[in-house]
């Protein structure tokens, strides 16, 4: 295994806060962590795969407006996981 991923718990007004988790190690989080993940700068390409119980039945992806507000999009956990149009 090889890659990284980066870890964050998002603040409002500051910068997020969060560890590297190199290639085939896990972490666990509660249902109230609002976070996100991306690739570790440098770390090259990278897959994860999400694993929830009990099972979600909503989830939800953030993104930045042009004014730098975040936006959430409701997602449904059936519908697969892709970049939306936060304009």
């Amino acid at each position: 295994m090889r890659g990284a991923i980066r870890h964050e718990r998002l603040r409002l007004g500051r910068r997020p806060v969060g560890d590297r988790v190199p290639a085939g190690e896990g972490f666990c989080f509660d249902e109230t962590a609002v976070h996100r993940m991306r690739r570790e700068p440098g770390s090259g390409a990278t897959v994860t795969a999400h694993a929830h119980s009990p099972p979600l039945g909503w989830v939800g992806q953030y993104g930045e407006l042009a004014d730098h507000l975040l936006n959430r999009v409701p997602t449904s956990s059936e519908e697969h996981l892709a970049p939306k149009d936060y304009q």
